[in-house]
């Protein structure tokens, strides 16, 4: 098919961004999937195309954790001046992904995280970083 060879990627119930490796990787490799699975006859359901569309739309929802989760995740001490910025960046863009998604299910999870970086933002900009 002339496409790179991919691997799979397997969710951890322990880490979170498993999950979106997973769906990345997934979306990464639609046609390969649905193409294998049509010439093996694969006796498994394959995802509707408001599964695909689902998939689709959730990844950039979550790509900006991931990236301040390796963001903090290479240090060895996160500074509160690093914090503040990075939930402040998260809260703006929960609250873009939260207008712009279509799908019922991603707009309620981009609701559910624009709350939690509501959250955040407010409790380390009036309280300070806890220890």
């Amino acid at each position: 098919m002339g496409m790179p060879e991919l691997r799979p990627k397997q969710e951890c119930a322990t880490r979170w961004n498993s999950t979106f490796y997973m769906l990345k990787r997934i979306l990464e490799s639609k046609d390969a999937i649905i193409s294998t699975l049509a010439v093996i006859n694969a006796p498994v359901d394959t995802l509707s195309q408001e599964e695909w569309e689902t998939v689709k739309e959730v990844c950039p929802v979550l790509e900006p954790f991931e990236e301040v989760t390796v963001e903090i995740s290479a240090e060895s001490y996160v500074t509160a001046s690093k914090m503040l910025p990075l939930c402040k960046g998260l809260q703006r863009v929960t609250a873009h992904h939260q207008r712009s998604v279509t799908v019922d299910k991603v707009k309620e999870l981009a609701t559910a995280l624009c709350s939690f970086t509501q959250h955040c933002a407010f409790r380390n900009h009036c309280t300070g970083p806890t220890v």
